[in-house]
């Protein structure tokens, strides 16, 4: 009977070293794309809002690819000057949930000892409370070399009213990681260089008016573009017009003329007046109690989305008048000009 017993513990510690072993391998070969809030590398990047981004070159764009073969979407990767931007879009009825994303050498890569991607431990992403259909960040380039990989993974959800009918894990659709096991997958891009204008004697900047102390930064406010809104009171200002002065940095920008802003009584009069060796093309202005325009509900410095737009102008002084105002104001006046080398 002892020896029985002896046997019946043996075997079972023979089972339980099997077991773990199993276990093992099973972490080694898969990847557990579900991942919890607390595996998300707790510094990741967050998401950002994209107002608009002046790419380089043309973007990268692949099928957001959920459960091997759905299509949820896409996987937008581009580049300015400064920055590499990736854009996860579901589509198809899908919408995002979690999010976690790699930007860099492909050596650098988390992997398992099988060569899957560990997720979890991915430096960018999140996890939504409430589904979203786009997500956007936002790496400098400077992290970065000239080519690099993007293992672009999210969780996908689908709703039929209130009912969850369909839950993925989803990847930018690319290379696989490995052969045998995991699907996940990742995809190749370049940084693309920002082109010289054709014609040396002319080209087009964007400007707008800074007014010193009155000024606040757009990336002050989170967006993600360079531009101010100037805040006033009733009374007389002379603010300056800088072109390209990128990341509102006006070490990097040109001064090119003046706002002159006449505020009383409800009325403000204002006039863009620009020194010779410019002409302005468009004119974009915002006047208004808030602190930037409100469109659709949402806030935005799109220039295009200003109350006043004006296009086809070849001149170096415009003048609007604004009525039924009322206390502190904001202006944001902004200019597409022509420079031309005389």
């Amino acid at each position: 009977m002892k020896n029985f017993s002896l046997r019946i513990t043996g075997i079972l510690s023979i089972l339980t070293i099997l077991i773990f072993a199993v276990s093992c391998q099973k972490d080694d070969e898969t990847t557990n794309y579900l991942a919890s809030d607390n595996q998300i590398n707790p510094v990741a990047l967050k998401s950002i809002n994209l107002d608009n981004v002046d790419y380089c070159g043309i973007p990268s764009v692949v099928t957001l690819v959920a459960g091997q073969n759905i299509d949820a979407g896409t996987v937008t990767v581009g580049n300015d000057e400064n920055y590499v931007y990736v854009t996860y879009t579901s589509a198809n009825g899908y919408l995002i949930t979690q999010t976690h994303l790699y930007v860099g050498p492909k050596t650098g890569v988390p992997v398992n000892n099988a060569g899957n991607p560990r997720i979890g431990l991915f430096p960018y992403g999140e996890s939504f409370a409430s589904p979203v259909q786009t997500v956007t960040y936002r790496i400098s380039l400077e992290e970065l070399p000239e080519c690099y990989v993007v293992a672009a993974h999210a969780v996908v959800i689908k709703y039929n009213g209130n009912v969850v009918v369909d839950q993925a894990t989803a990847w930018g659709n690319g290379n696989k990681f490995v052969n045998r096991g995991s699907w996940a997958m990742y995809f190749e891009y370049c940084t693309q260089t920002c082109e010289i204008p054709e014609d040396p004697e002319t080209w087009t900047e964007t400007a707008y008016a800074y007014g010193s102390n009155y000024a606040t930064c757009f990336l002050d406010l989170g967006f993600n573009r360079w531009g101010w809104t100037n805040s006033i009171s009733e009374g007389e200002y002379s603010f300056e017009v800088w072109a390209g002065a990128g990341q509102c940095d006006l070490s990097k920008g040109i001064h090119v003329g003046y706002l002159n802003i006449s505020y009383h009584n409800g009325t403000a009069t204002i006039t863009y007046n620009l020194f010779n060796d410019y002409l302005m093309l468009q004119n974009h202005l915002y006047v208004g109690t808030n602190q930037v325009p409100i469109k659709n509900g949402k806030p935005t410095v799109a220039p295009g989305q200003y109350p006043i737009v004006v296009d086809n102008l070849s001149t170096t002084t415009t003048t609007y008048t604004i009525s039924n105002l009322s206390g502190n104001i904001y202006v944001i006046a902004h200019a597409v000009i022509e420079f031309r080398i005389s």
